[in-house]
C-alpha cells in the first residue's frame, strides 16, 4: 500500500496510539490503541435495496425508490 503510518492520541486512554491512513483506492484511516484496546475501522459493504431507498428518500428527498439494486461489484470489498 502506499500509505502512511504515525502515532496519535487515544481518546479513551490519552496515550499513544498507532494510526494509519491511505487513499488508495479509497481514503482510508484506521486508529488502533494497543494500551486499551480502543479502535476505529472503516467499514466497507453495501446497502441493502431497503437501506437504500430509505437513504435516498430521507437524505436525497428522492421519492421514487428503486425497484432493483444497481449492480454492486463485491470484488472491491477488500
Amino acid at each position: 500500500m502506499s500509505g502512511t503510518s504515525y502515532s496519535t492520541n487515544c481518546p479513551n486512554c490519552k496515550k499513544e496510539m498507532q494510526s494509519y491512513t491511505d487513499w488508495k483506492p479509497i481514503d482510508l484511516t484506521i486508529h488502533t490503541c494497543y494500551k486499551c484496546g480502543f479502535y476505529i475501522r472503516n467499514e466497507v459493504c453495501f446497502m441493502t435495496l431497503d437501506e437504500l431507498n430509505e437513504d435516498r428518500l430521507n437524505v436525497l428527498e428522492i421519492d421514487k425508490p428503486l425497484k432493483e439494486l444497481p449492480k454492486q461489484n463485491k470484488s472491491c470489498l477488500y
